[in-house]
């Protein structure tokens, strides 16, 4: 047995790196003790440690690593509405000999929902040169239904998962004379400016950002199984379905790894994110050096080395925030804007038509994009179908590329 070093004569970067061979020895001993534990009680037929699954929320790295804030006490602030405030006076039966000592306010908010049907009367002409003349129909009228209509249609389609039929049928509630395939027109046909937009998000969104991320779930077309990819980030979402899935999902083989490498990986994630909050040269050339040792090793199961030597082949893009700290640890943003497309494929099924797939694919991605740049989809809907007084909501490529230049 070799003699033990003078612990004051060594420098702090060796010491860090004994304390840090000695934990995983000792984790690795562990290992090994309840393995011998396991296999000692199964040799005894005595029952082993129950398997208990970790709860389902909160999940991911993100909440797993992070210190829970404080409550803060605040409570709700004063309501402000969006739409012009209506006044009407309500008098009372006072008794004689009473003074009048002014007005109480009390706010109260509403929502009309009715059915209109206008009859437009076009002038027409015809010219000396016998060339007829018809007066053009008002903007954001196409086919027999107005432009409100249509917004209401889309944004409940879209943004609240209704299906065509619940939709169908809360229009002809209110007294619309529709039918279902006339719904399913008014959703598909007369929306190309829609996804020629959708798809210079896209081109601006990934001309301008300096990270995006990525993910993918399960969709139906055509009585198939597909993948719909999202691409986006803080400014931008866009959706996209195809045959091929994009990416390989290293989560469950993550999950069936040995307990003590997860826990150097969660340990190695959140001095990461610490490293995020105060980037050091020091500590980015620890963290190269320590993610080699774990992503390196060998533990012994075929499936799990493989993962993480894979995991390793990829070090530059995987210690990409390193080098950016403001690129995120995580595609939290992914999950969360791609579970709109799992809930419509739970509610609606799948698509037929090409032209029904690429609507159910733009619209999501508008709507994230929208709401991403501080838009409203309600509003954005309004401006883009031409709905008389409503908010500016300018082209979202062009906000896209003028964010990026401010930054």
């Amino acid at each position: 047995m070799s003699a033990l070093p003078n612990f004051d004569d060594l420098p702090l970067s060796e010491l860090k790196h004994l304390v840090l061979q000695l934990l995983a020895e000792n984790a690795e001993q562990k290992r090994q003790i309840a393995e011998l534990r396991e296999e000692i009680a199964r040799l005894k037929r005595l029952k082993g440690c129950p398997d208990i699954k970790p709860p389902s929320r909160p999940s991911g790295m993100e909440k797993g690593t992070s210190p829970k804030k404080p409550w803060g006490g605040k409570g709700r602030g004063k309501i402000t509405p969006r739409v012009r405030v209506e006044e009407r006076v309500i008098g009372v039966n006072a008794p004689v000999g009473s003074r009048f000592k002014g007005y109480e306010s009390f706010l109260v908010q509403d929502l009309v929902l009715r059915a209109r049907a206008i009859r437009y009367r076009r002038e027409r002409w015809v010219t000396p040169e016998g060339q007829t003349i018809l007066a053009p129909l008002p903007a954001g009228v196409v086919g027999h239904f107005g432009a409100e209509l249509r917004r209401f249609a889309l944004m409940l389609h879209h943004q609240g998962q209704v299906t065509v039929e619940r939709l169908t049928a809360q229009l002809r509630a209110f007294g619309v004379a529709v039918s279902k395939r006339q719904v399913m027109r008014l959703l598909i046909e007369g929306q190309d400016g829609f996804l020629e937009e959708n798809r210079e998000v896209l081109w601006a969104g990934l001309a301008t950002a300096a990270w995006v991320t990525v993910d993918d779930t399960g969709a139906r077309h055509a009585g198939r199984n597909r993948f719909c990819t999202h691409i986006g980030n803080d400014d931008f979402a866009w959706f996209g379905t195809r045959e091929s899935k994009s990416r390989l999902n290293f989560l469950d083989l993550l999950r069936a790894g040995q307990a003590h490498i997860r826990n150097l990986i969660w340990w190695y994630y959140s001095d990461l994110k610490a490293y995020r909050a105060d980037p050091t040269r020091r500590r980015r050339s620890e963290l190269r050096t320590r993610f080699d040792r774990i992503f390196r090793r060998r533990t012994g199961f075929v499936t799990l080395d493989r993962l993480l030597a894979r995991l390793h082949a990829n070090k530059a893009e995987m210690l990409a925030v390193l080098d950016r700290p403001e690129i995120p640890l995580h595609t939290n943003g992914s999950e969360r804007d791609i579970r709109l497309h799992v809930t419509k494929r739970k509610i609606s099924g799948g698509t037929q038509a090409i032209a029904g797939r690429d609507r159910r694919d733009a619209f999501p991605g508008l709507m994230r994009t929208a709401t991403k740049l501080g838009f409203s989809f309600w509003d954005y809907l309004g401006n883009r179908l031409h709905v008389p007084d409503q908010v500016v909501v300018p082209y979202l490529p062009d906000l896209l590329r003028a964010r990026a230049h401010q930054a």
